[in-house]
C-alpha cells in the first residue's frame, strides 16, 4: 500500500517514513503541492498525510486540489495546530481524520489503520464497463471513480470481452445492442469462464420483458439509460452483494433431453420459431432449462450445443442463426 506524506520538515517526514516503512507501507516524501500533484499521477497513492499548515498556504491549496480531481484517495491532514477549529477547518475540506503534532507511533499507526479500515482501502474494487457511446462511458467512469472503483472502459464489445476474461475484475458492465458483438453473447461468454462474476445489463432500448430476460439469462442486474448517479451506485451495489450470496448457475449442458425437444421443435414448427425471434426467453419457459441453456439457444451458439448433442441438421442451424442475427432482447 503505498502511502504519499506531504511536509516541509524534514524531521517530521523522516520519523513518518520510519514508522510507517517498519509497518510494512510504501512510502513516499514530497515537501511541495506541485511535487504531490506530480506524484499522485505517478504513484496512484492510497493514501495522503498532509500538512495542512505549509509555507505559501500550500497545504490547504492541495487539498483542495486533490479533493477536485482525486476525490476517492483519502487524506490524513498533520497539524501543530490541535484547536477544534483546525480539525473543522480540515473536515470541512474533505479530510478523512486528523492527528495532531507532536504525534508518537502508535498514534500515527492508529490513526493510519483508522482510514485504512474506514476508507476499506484494501478491498478497493475494480469494474469494467462495455459500450459503444463514448459519453456513457465517461459518465459511468467518473461516477465509478467517485465511488473508490478503479474503472476499465472499451467503446468495442469484442475488446471488452477479453478483457473480462482475461484480466480481474469484481463487476462487468455492458451495453445491450453494440455493432460488432451483443451484451447477451458478451454475458454468456462471461458466465461460462467466470460464472461468479457479476454482469450488469445497460441498455437505452429497456422493456420489462428484455429485463426479465436479462436476468433469467444469468444478468446479476439491469440498468436502463439514461440513469442517475445514485441509481447506478444502487445497482452496482445490489448486483456485488447478489454475486457474493449465490452459488454460481451451472454452465454445462445439463438438460439434454429438453435441448433436443426445442431444437426438434423449432425444425418443424414455424410459430415456434417465430416465438424464438420475437419473445426470447419466454418462449423457452414451459421447458426445463437452466439460464446458460437458455442464453446458448437464444444466442446461436451453435458450436457449445454441438458439443454436447453432437451434429445439428441445416435446418436446425438455419434457425439459430436467424436468432443469433436478430440480437432482439
Amino acid at each position: 500500500m503505498k502511502i504519499i506524506v506531504v511536509d516541509d520538515e524534514s524531521i517530521v517526514l523522516g520519523s513518518c517514513q520510519r514508522v510507517l516503512e517498519e509497518d510494512g507501507f510504501e512510502v513516499l516524501l514530497v515537501t511541495s503541492a506541485d511535487e504531490t500533484i506530480k506524484a499522485i499521477r505517478d504513484k496512484e497513492p492510497s493514501l495522503l498525510l498532509i500538512d495542512l499548515k505549509m509555507p505559501n498556504g500550500d497545504g490547504i491549496y492541495l487539498m483542495k486540489e486533490v479533493k477536485k480531481k482525486w476525490p476517492y484517495i483519502p487524506i490524513m491532514v498533520m497539524s501543530g495546530y490541535n484547536t477544534a477549529e483546525s480539525i473543522v477547518e480540515a473536515a470541512k475540506m474533505g479530510a478523512t481524520t486528523f492527528v495532531a503534532k507532536p504525534f508518537t507511533p502508535d498514534e500515527l499507526l492508529g490513526a493510519v489503520r483508522q482510514v485504512i479500515q474506514k476508507e476499506k482501502i484494501m478491498g478497493k474494487k475494480k469494474a469494467l464497463v462495455i459500450d459503444d457511446e463514448q459519453v456513457v462511458l465517461e459518465s459511468l467512469k467518473k461516477i465509478l471513480t467517485d465511488e473508490n472503483y478503479e474503472v476499465d472502459v472499451s467503446l468495442r464489445g469484442r475488446q471488452g470481452l477479453e478483457w473480462a476474461i482475461d484480466k480481474q475484475y469484481d463487476i462487468v458492465l455492458t451495453d445491450i445492442r453494440m455493432p460488432d458483438i451483443g451484451g447477451m453473447r458478451i454475458l454468456r461468454e462471461i458466465k461460462r469462464a467466470k460464472s461468479s462474476l457479476p454482469v450488469v445489463m445497460i441498455t437505452g432500448y429497456a422493456t420489462i420483458q428484455s429485463a426479465v430476460q436479462a436476468m433469467k439469462l444469468g444478468a446479476t442486474n439491469y440498468i436502463e439509460k439514461p440513469f442517475t448517479p445514485e441509481e447506478l451506485i444502487e445497482v452496482v451495489n445490489s448486483a456485488l452483494d447478489r454475486a457474493a450470496t449465490p452459488e454460481p448457475e451451472e454452465q454445462e449442458l445439463i438438460h439434454k433431453d429438453e435441448m433436443i425437444k426445442v431444437l426438434e421443435r423449432a425444425e418443424s414448427d414455424n410459430e415456434f420459431i417465430a416465438k424464438l425471434l420475437s419473445q426470447g426467453s419466454e418462449a423457452l419457459d414451459e421447458y426445463d432449462l437452466t439460464g446458460p441453456e437458455k442464453l446458448a439457444l437464444l444466442t446461436g451458439d451453435i458450436k457449445w450445443i454441438e458439443k454436447y448433442l453432437g451434429p445439428l441438421t441445416p435446418t436446425q442451424k438455419f434457425w439459430l442463426e436467424l436468432r443469433l442475427k436478430a440480437e432482439i432482447w
